[in-house]
């Protein structure tokens, strides 16, 4: 071999080397490039679910709070005889407290005595206020933390007694509700 092929070809070799590492340098550079992309996206994507689980459960707290808005609305029920009047003797009243202890009103809130009648007149009682304000009826809003009271005025004991209440309502999804005096409720429309 002649000297000057030795030297082209050890510079060519020299030279494939040279580039061989340089392009090995590349591609582990793109490597730890991508591998770096891919933790980024993974720590991303984390972060992403993370956030997504902490909003679904903030909505279904949210939807459970308001749900159980209707479980937490009271009804109280007082039957009272009419004292005093010998003509009135059997006959009875009856008072019914509505109790909202949520931070959402309810609308549309009804007493219904047995199917026989309304009642006469009602008042709203809002928390931390002193007295009472007479209501139209039904109560189109009461607000929270709030309370209802409906009387029935005076009837027959037995119509009294036999035709015990139910009250109705829609809650602030917009459900209406049932519920009567043992506290068993029911939806009605949703």
């Amino acid at each position: 071999m002649k000297p000057d092929r030795v030297h082209r070809s050890n510079a060519l070799t020299a030279a494939g080397t040279v580039f061989a590492a340089t392009a090995a340098w590349a591609t582990l550079r793109t490597l730890r490039y991508q591998r770096q992309q891919l933790d980024e996206q993974r720590s991303f994507v984390a972060e992403q679910t993370r956030v997504l689980q902490l909003q679904q459960d903030q909505l279904l707290a949210y939807a459970r709070d308001r749900t159980d808005q209707a479980r937490r609305i009271t009804i109280d029920s007082e039957f009272a005889d009419v004292p005093g009047d010998p003509a009135a003797d059997g006959n009875g009243s009856r008072t019914v407290t509505v109790t909202n202890p949520t931070d959402y009103p309810i609308r549309g809130v009804r007493v219904d005595f047995g199917g026989n009648g309304s009642p006469e007149w009602a008042t709203i009682q809002l928390e931390g206020q002193y007295g009472a304000t007479r209501s139209t009826y039904p109560i189109d809003v009461l607000a929270s933390r709030s309370v209802a009271v409906f009387y029935s005025g005076v009837w027959p004991a037995n119509d009294i007694f036999y035709n015990p209440p139910q009250v109705t309502f829609t809650d602030s999804l917009g459900q209406q509700w049932k519920v009567n005096e043992n506290g068993q409720r029911w939806l009605v429309t949703g």
